[in-house]
């Protein structure tokens, strides 16, 4: 049989545990830190990944076509949530100087590339006057319930500084401040009130 422990020796086995105890508490509170510090990492992700899912249904990553009927609540009231781009198409009969159907898809790619900027396109016919389908096709930029900038006419063709009419509307929205691409310098106040606007009541 062993020998009893007499209350000095309980004393330590205490004293040791307690010591033990106070060592191992430190690395228990960073281990619960940083477990916590992930937690809010993956919690911040989905968050995110949940707003572009959002965003993603929102706007549906592509042109809106709209009725005259829809002007309002599409491009005038929307746009007081957010950017809204509503490119006013050529009457089919007509030939520009910009090729309609590049034009076109070139806003389809702008809107499946920026989920938070809604994109919205609208037939001449319902829109502006015969008086003025010589300046189709056009954009029309609206924020805060009111027309910002546009792009009218031949504005929408290539520059020369970018490959394709879509890099070149994108670089032109982007001067504006609808969105941020490297080297574009913003101007959110150029043609304030946008000259030209599509008068759709």
């Amino acid at each position: 049989m062993g020998e009893a422990m007499g209350p000095n020796t309980v004393g330590a086995l205490h004293a040791g545990a307690d010591f033990m105890a106070g060592q191992m508490a430190p690395t228990t509170d960073r281990t619960d830190a940083s477990a916590a510090e992930d937690e809010f990492l993956q919690l911040r992700e989905k968050r995110k990944a949940d707003m572009q899912a959002v965003q993603a249904s929102r706007f549906g990553g592509s042109a809106l076509l709209i009725g005259k009927n829809d002007w309002q609540r599409e491009v005038v009231t929307a746009s007081k949530g957010a950017w809204v781009v509503t490119l006013v198409r050529a009457p089919t009969r007509m030939e520009g100087d910009v090729a309609k159907a590049d034009v076109s898809e070139a806003v389809d790619v702008l809107a499946k590339k920026y989920l938070n900027v809604k994109f919205v396109e609208i037939r001449a016919e319902d829109a502006v006057p015969p008086s003025r389908y010589e300046t189709l096709p056009s954009i029309f930029v609206y924020q805060d319930g009111s027309c910002r900038n546009s792009l009218i006419g031949t504005q929408l063709a290539e520059d020369g500084s970018a490959p394709t009419v879509a890099e070149s509307i994108e670089w032109k929205l982007a001067e504006f401040g609808v969105f941020v691409i490297d080297g574009a310098v913003c101007d959110e106040g150029a043609e304030e009130g946008g000259s030209g606007a599509a008068g759709v009541d």
